[in-house]
């Protein structure tokens, strides 16, 4: 009995020491001090409150940052996070956080995109289009050039489009038009792409992977 009375004084006296003078008693971690959480009414300083007040391969666990993750968010890139702990993985998560200009994420490597991004369209482009696997999308156009629409070719970028806009007729004009991937989030596209929703902007629900096409040939060098 002695003995288990010296260790509640002693756990008592100990705890006194982690408790915020500024607000002993608490309903929730707001109405304590910084540098404080409220546990079970009362303020107790901590080291951290989330993974985000701790370093990389930490995690906050009761008030304390210790090595861990609860997710690869937890670990340095190209990690994963398995049983716990911080371990080499993959090159990469998603293309977005962990890989170069053009390259997908694939099997959790950075490649190259096979996909033609930002390709001028041609008319069996036209012809596809839309088919699930790609776009093509007017870019700006101009009426200046003129073109016989599936039968000759226009100057540079530009490529031919019908005047009806449907292809029932062989007059056209050259305008710039892309292929542009389907998507749904960002992370699936490449950098520097993002997932623009209802780019037709007729909720239409084509969402395509998008960007600056001129700009992005004129880096890529085509």
């Amino acid at each position: 009995m002695i003995m288990m009375m010296f260790w509640l004084v002693f756990y008592q006296i100990s705890c006194q020491n982690f408790v915020s003078k500024d607000a002993p008693e608490c309903y929730n971690s707001t109405q304590c001090v910084d540098n404080a959480t409220c546990i079970e009414g009362t303020c107790y300083e901590v080291s951290c409150r989330d993974n985000q007040d701790c370093a990389l391969r930490e995690t906050c666990q009761e008030g304390e940052c210790v090595s861990g993750c609860d997710s690869e968010t937890d670990c340095l890139a190209g990690e994963l996070c398995a049983d716990g702990f911080c371990a080499e993985g993959t090159d990469c998560r998603t293309a977005q956080l962990d890989c170069g200009y053009g390259e997908d994420c694939t099997d959790g490597l950075c490649l190259e995109a096979a996909f033609p991004f930002c390709q001028p369209c041609a008319f069996a482009d036209w012809q596809q289009s839309p088919n699930g696997a790609q776009e093509c999308i007017i870019y700006t156009y101009t009426l200046e050039e003129s073109c016989q629409w599936g039968q000759t070719e226009c100057s540079g970028d530009l490529s031919c489009y019908p005047a009806d806009q449907i292809g029932d007729v062989e007059e056209g004009f050259c305008i710039a038009s892309y292929v542009f991937r389907p998507c749904a989030l960002d992370s699936d596209c490449p950098r520097p792409f993002t997932c623009k929703e209802d780019v037709y902007g007729t909720d239409s629900g084509v969402n395509v992977c998008w960007a600056d096409c001129p700009f992005w040939r004129e880096q890529r060098v085509f």
